[in-house]
């Protein structure tokens, strides 16, 4: 986190001159390191300190630029790979949360139906009834209703367009 925070403070810092001369290039870094995982980054880290204690030829403000950024990134696929961690540690905690919750559940329900076993042999007895969730009342008329003179479809139609014509 600090090397990250560090970059962030260079990056807004920086001179004019400093940030022309590695600011174009450094798109491109970013984009070549941003999908490679932390190990992918300690080798290439490897590489890039072996090129530049070489005696080649090189460009040195380049693979200067591309070590400070190997590093950063380095920071941020650690940092990636904690959070992930702890991702994966409270999900284990929520999933096992939820076993347990629906034990419990589980539990319950069957101490109820073993209940309502226990009383007289049916299963579902010692659940109260609701008319309020019961769909048959729904489907009945009510006494009024049947009263009420039976229409077809297309007299009741043929009604309905004399009315509003």
């Amino acid at each position: 986190m600090k090397a990250i925070c560090k970059d962030r403070r260079r990056k807004f810092k920086s001179s004019k001159a400093e940030a022309r001369g590695t600011g174009s290039v450094s798109a491109d870094i970013d984009r070549l390191l941003a999908p490679k995982t932390f190990e992918d980054l300690e080798s290439l880290e490897v590489q890039v300190k072996k090129k530049l204690d070489s005696d080649e030829p090189i460009d040195y403000d380049y693979w200067e630029q591309l070590l400070r950024s190997l590093r950063v990134w380095k920071a941020k696929a650690k940092l990636r790979k904690v959070s992930q961690e702890i991702i994966n540690e409270r999900l284990q905690v929520l999933r096992k949360q939820q076993e347990e919750t629906a034990a419990s559940v589980q539990e319950k329900l069957q101490a109820m139906l073993n209940g309502a076993e226990a009383l007289d042999g049916d299963k579902l007895s010692a659940i109260a009834y609701d008319s309020h969730f019961d769909p048959e009342p729904l489907l009945k008329l009510r006494a009024e209703d049947k009263n009420l003179v039976q229409v077809d479809e297309k007299k009741f139609m043929d009604d309905l367009v004399s009315c509003s014509g």
